[in-house]
């Protein structure tokens, strides 16, 4: 579950890395949007709980960008906040054709080198709460 809301396999998931939510010239958020398929509990070496987040991913991870189109799986300790999304009506992504190329959110093209926000905004903008990461599978 993550924010209350059960997550089902095949819902997307934005994975941050890190605290940042964005970018700026001197900082810079770090994150995965995939595919959800599954969340495992485990016990690390050191015999604490962890959860291992498995994902189907299109592209590799930093230098290995020949690894895509694949299975992956990160360690929830490595989570630092994760937002889903579930499509109830995949036919609706048809409409995307009548989106005029002007038709931009401004706080989103923000993000993408000229602002970091702040957790609290990030809420305000998906209508959410508090997210960390996953709760337990139910």
């Amino acid at each position: 579950m993550i924010c209350g809301k059960k997550i089902e396999s095949g819902d997307f998931i934005k994975i941050f890395w890190n605290e940042y939510i964005g970018a700026n010239d001197e900082l810079s958020e770090s994150g995965h949007m995939v595919v959800f398929l599954d969340f495992e509990e485990i016990t690390d070496e050191n015999w604490q709980k962890d959860g291992l987040v498995y994902y189907w991913s299109s592209n590799g991870s930093g230098y290995k960008t020949d690894k895509g189109y694949g299975v992956g799986k990160a360690p929830l300790s490595n989570v630092y906040r994760a937002i889903s999304t579930h499509i109830d009506n995949p036919a609706a992504f048809n409409n995307a054709k009548n989106i005029q190329p002007d038709n931009v959110n401004a706080w989103l093209s923000a993000l993408d080198g000229k602002y970091v926000a702040s957790e609290e905004e990030l809420i305000q903008a998906i209508n959410g709460e508090k997210i960390y990461g996953f709760d337990k599978k139910e």
